[in-house]
């Protein structure tokens, strides 16, 4: 009887270890399997934040030199030609068309108004140009367009009138003798009471320095 007890505990004490040992070498490969899932997934996360952290970077990035950009425009005036704003525009060639293209519509009067201004001043056509030409091609319009504003600026030079030295020196004795007249009622004025008297005196000498100072095409 022993002899056959025994065997059959044996047999069944390595059919358990092996059962078991089966179990545990499952359980561990699931457990790894697991961790490599977890990793991966870990993994993908981070590249995931490191694209959108790249991705949130970049668009900073263009907003900021969109800002700049915008503002060497607005101060486009202080500038002897367009190379300093042009300069900006080449760093902005990346960004939309659309935005770019929606610059120069919105600015466009002052690249008229600075190259009037610029050739009113002696400044030479050749030297105006190029810059002008690079500008309008870095903010996604054709060079073509920079032919158009030469040809606006010296249309309305040419519609703008000419008045001779005499012409200008009697619109100014006219000016004067105006000025002279008012300030001679101002001070004439026996009604007016002399905080009043005072500013409207003040009053006339800022408009007088505004007509000569302010605005001499209105001289004439």
């Amino acid at each position: 009887m022993w002899e056959t007890i025994i065997p059959v505990t044996v047999l069944i004490v390595v059919l358990c270890g092996s059962v078991w040992g089966w179990k545990v070498r499952e359980n561990r490969r699931r457990y790894l399997e697991q961790q490599r899932v977890a990793q991966r997934e870990h993994q993908a996360q981070l590249r995931q934040r490191r694209q959108w952290e790249a991705a949130e970077r970049q668009r900073r990035d263009r907003n900021q030199r969109g800002r700049l950009l915008q503002l060497a425009l607005m101060k486009l005036d202080e500038a002897p030609d367009f190379r300093r704003v042009d300069s900006w525009a080449a760093k902005c060639k990346d960004l939309p068309a659309a935005f770019r293209q929606r610059q120069y519509r919105r600015f466009r009067h002052k690249l008229v108004e600075h190259l009037a201004t610029r050739l009113n001043a002696g400044s030479p056509t050749d030297a105006l140009i190029p810059s002008l030409r690079s500008l309008i091609k870095h903010l996604g319009v054709s060079r073509f367009e920079a032919e158009y504003i030469l040809q606006e600026v010296e249309e309305s030079h040419r519609r703008r009138p000419h008045h001779s030295a005499d012409e200008f020196a009697t619109a100014l004795q006219r000016r004067q003798q105006e000025h002279a007249r008012r300030m001679d009622v101002l001070r004439s004025a026996e009604e007016l009471s002399d905080d009043l008297r005072e500013q409207l005196i003040e009053a006339e000498e800022m408009r007088f320095h505004q007509q000569l100072f302010g605005g001499q095409s209105q001289i004439v």
